[in-house]
């Protein structure tokens, strides 16, 4: 995702491959100030606890789920289990029943046993963000893995570089940083030659920010396109250069090979190329894809003269003297599949530009000679796809087409739903309302079984699905113990009387979570912000989900419900809200409840509203309640944060802050509005979290997403003023010492001085206001994963909503001594009151 700095900071290993401990380094981070001394609590001391004093307490974070997350009918009969966003997969060509699985924020994940046990590998690696995975196929044993996920959505991550593993994919280290800051899309491997492989890549993004974003680019990254190595990844020749999101290898001669250049939004450099020498040279392919306009010079040629009434008239013919031939490529994201049994055949699909959230597809075209000079193409009808003109169809986010492994002639392609060609036809092999199939399918690989007979292996927003023999339409999950789920927001019990929390999941519903790592769906569609009461926190939730529709002219519902019976059923509740923007340009609608009154809410669109009967009213009435926000070009800008400053019972003092880095601030709940930063001291980035100081209202605590670099001469992502009220308030930078986005954050209620913040990777933390910074990662359980969210209860228990390996909460062990080996025999739960 970054280059060294970014590599180090985020592998915490001194930027050394090879290093598999993922200790937090001190020589490793680096700002632009400097090397900064830190005062750190050492993290291994919290794993390896056989070294720690008998009977001392020690930190350590633990995954609560969900694993899976499951949607139960209405006789609470599980139907469906789902996990989280899958964007590779690998089968061991000499192990059918061993995977490999690469999640999107949740790193790789390995099964020998076909999916019915699951463990992650790369939890200390320095991106867990993954994007294509390749066996050796001389040598099973090795196993190269890119990392940055390659689906152009907001939240999809930019990776560190190339790894590796020795031992078939349990243990890993950095190969190659040099793809810091891109993502990969396909790994090919010479299937005689393991040191030679080709490898393509795509831009990829970090940090929270607008979900409905495609453009997302890290600040330095490489260029990308087509890679070649001829010493086993070591080094590598950029080929082509692009949006490389497609690659294809003859099976039968590895010199041979096509690629696709596909931006979403449009480039020229966007095509079909093929290689026949090893990518020594290349030519793009002119299919029937490529739109052709001719112009046409005329010249007028006498003919003849006639007089008429005395007069010479001269007859004129039109001649062609001169053409004028363009072509164009009129389309975005492309896939490829080639044939295993028959080489000389291979697909090629082509999404549209994407407009809006939309992109749909321009066509898909096969040939049966992809080696001749001018190869013949025939174009496949179109499969009747979801279309409702909101989020699908979506051909630049999910689009993969894999052949038949004995037939040349059938085709699948994976998209909303999945579909087989056949006989001049498709047919429906997977969705939701039939088959419990989660829909938004990015990535198909077989497994082979007995004699000839194959299944298909899929991967998805929902995980993993392994179909039948002959591949006829039966599905069996695989996410019962994968823990990948991307929150976006949760939410706790704050009384911390019950085992109770929420959370919202990307395309995995709001879920709840009720003491076992299973949890269960209580709201659909991409899952947002959520809240629980204080005064029934067991009934009276407030839930939300993905902006309904997509209309640049009227209304946008906003999908915030309430549910007062524990999610059995709910209703909505904000349709007063009636500005919010489009779904392609705001996917979510943030809200906060006050801390003391369950029935204070505020949510915010371009315009903060506030509504106060949340639970108490029949219906909840919202009402404008703030100024509208607006972007230096004049467009509506959206509100991402809020917080209240639990200080005031009376829920009157609130702050927001805006997706271009805007902050305001009231005291009188919403008559009067103030800007805290109208010096423009603070970074003009996504805001990403706001908190008042538990007891003083006129301390404020802002983070900010993004990169340094992305603003020159604003650098930090943390900043505090203790004189929010002031005219001119000051502001401090007391950021972690590592240029990594700051995704939100938490301050302990019985000690305002402790502040937690989640970042792009793990949890930072600082017991004296932001003079000194512990980190917890790896070696204290938190995997380099994303945070997303941090919520507290009263008692000061922290619990962590990850965007890749769903929620971890942080507890005391209570150390007793095992003489035998050394290890935990006894914890307990602990808060920090």
């Amino acid at each position: 995702m970054r280059n060294h700095w970014m590599i180090s900071n985020r592998a915490f290993e001194n930027g050394l491959p090879g290093r598999d401990r993922g200790e937090l380094s001190l020589t490793a981070l680096r700002t632009p100030r400097g090397l900064i001394r830190l005062h750190i609590i050492v993290a291994s001391c919290l794993l390896a606890v056989g070294f720690c004093a008998h009977g001392a307490p020690v930190l350590y974070w633990y995954n609560i789920g969900p694993q899976p997350i499951n949607t139960l009918d209405t006789n609470n009969n599980i139907i469906a289990q789902d996990s989280g966003r899958v964007a590779a997969l690998a089968v061991d060509p000499s192990n059918s029943n061993h995977w490999l699985i690469g999640a999107a924020q949740g790193g790789i994940w390995e099964t020998p046993d076909a999916g019915s046990d699951w463990y992650p590998r790369t939890d200390n690696q320095a991106s867990m963000a993954m994007g294509a995975i390749a066996f050796s196929p001389a040598n099973p044993l090795l196993v190269y893995a890119g990392t940055g996920e390659a689906n152009f959505r907001g939240d999809d991550y930019a990776g560190a570089g190339l790894l590796v593993s020795q031992d078939g994919g349990t243990h890993w280290q950095m190969l190659n940083t040099n793809f810091a800051k891109t993502s990969f899309s396909r790994i090919r491997v010479n299937p005689m030659n393991s040191s030679n492989l080709v490898a393509t890549t795509v831009r990829g993004g970090a940090g929270v920010g607008e979900e409905s974003s495609g453009d997302a680019n890290v600040p330095g990254a490489p260029p990308r396109g087509v890679f070649v190595s001829t010493n086993g990844g070591t080094d590598f020749i950029r080929v082509l250069t692009g949006e490389a999101t497609a690659l294809e290898a003859n099976p039968t001669n590895f010199s041979q090979q096509h690629a696709g250049l596909g931006e979403i939004y449009g480039d020229p450099t966007n095509g079909v190329y093929r290689t026949t020498n090893g990518w020594h040279t290349f030519q793009s392919i002119a299919g029937p894809w490529i739109a052709t306009n001719i112009t046409y010079t005329y010249t007028n040629i006498p003919i003849a003269t006639n007089i008429i009434n005395g007069t010479n008239v001269i007859t004129y013919t039109n001649i062609i003297t001169g053409t004028n031939i363009t072509t164009s490529y009129p389309g975005g994201r492309i896939a490829m599949a080639g044939s295993a049994s028959d080489p000389n055949t291979l697909y090629v699909g082509i999404a549209d530009i994407r407009s809006y959230y939309i992109s749909a597809l321009y066509g898909i075209w096969s040939t049966t000679n992809a080696w001749d000079a001018n190869p013949t193409w025939t174009e496949l009808p179109f499969p009747h796809v979801v279309a409702d003109d909101v989020s699908t169809p979506r051909f630049w986010y999910f689009f993969d087409l894999l052949v038949d492994p004995g037939d040349p002639t059938v085709v699948y392609l994976a998209e909303f739903d999945v579909w087989r060609y056949a006989s001049g036809g498709w047919t429906s092999l997977a969705d939701w309302g039939t088959t419990h199939v989660h829909p938004d399918n990015h990535v198909m690989v077989w497994v082979p079984g007995p004699g000839m007979t194959h299944q298909m292996l899929l991967g998805n927003d929902g995980g993993v699905y392994l179909s039948n023999p002959g591949v006829t339409g039966l599905w069996a999950n695989k996410n019962a113990h994968l823990a990948i789920t991307q929150f976006f927001k949760g939410a706790v019990d704050a009384t911390g009387k019950n085992v109770l929390a929420l959370g919202g999941a990307q395309d995995n519903f709001t879920s709840v979570y009720s003491g076992s790592t299973p949890w269960s769906v209580v709201g659909g569609g991409d899952g947002g912000d959520c809240a629980i009461s204080t005064a029934d926190p067991v009934n009276d939730w407030a839930v939300s989900a993905d902006t309904a529709t997509d209309n640049y002219v009227s209304y946008n519902e906003v999908q915030i419900r309430r549910t007062r019976n524990g999610g059995m059923d709910s209703s909505r509740a904000a349709d007063d809200i009636l500005d919010a923007l489009p779904f392609s340009e705001q996917f979510y609608v943030h809200f906060e409840k006050a801390p003391y009154n369950d029935d204070l809410l505020i949510a915010g669109t371009t315009t903060l509203w506030r509504c106060t009967n949340f639970f108490s009213g029949t219906i909840p009435s919202w009402s404008s309640n703030g100024p509208t926000m607006f972007a230096t070009n004049g467009a509506r800008i959206p509100i991402s944060a809020m917080a209240f400053a639990p200080s005031n019972p009376n829920g009157l003092i609130y702050a927001y802050g805006t997706g271009d880095g805007q902050l305001r601030i009231t005291s009188n709940g919403g008559g009067l509005w103030t800007d805290p930063d109208p010096a423009k001291t603070l970074p003009g980035r996504y805001v990403s979290g706001l908190a008042f100081s538990p007891n003083d209202a006129n301390t404020l605590y802002v983070t900010y997403s993004g990169f340094d670099e992305s603003i020159p001469g604003h650098p930090g992502h943390l900043f505090r003023t203790t004189n929010a009220f002031a005219g001119t308030p000051t502001w401090t930078n007391i950021s972690p010492p590592v240029d990594l986005p700051n995704n939100c954050l938490a301050i302990d209620p019985s000690f305002p001085g402790s502040i937690y913040v989640g970042a792009d990777i793990g949890v930072w933390n600082s017991t004296d206001g932001g003079g000194s910074w512990i980190h917890y990662g790896p070696s204290s359980g938190m995997p380099n994963v994303a945070v997303y969210d941090l919520r507290m209860n009263s008692g000061g228990q922290i619990t962590a909503f990850t965007h890749g390996r769903g929620k971890i909460r942080l507890r005391f062990l209570r150390h007793t001594s095992d003489s035998r080996y050394g290890r935990i025999t006894r914890a307990t739960r602990h808060t920090f009151a």
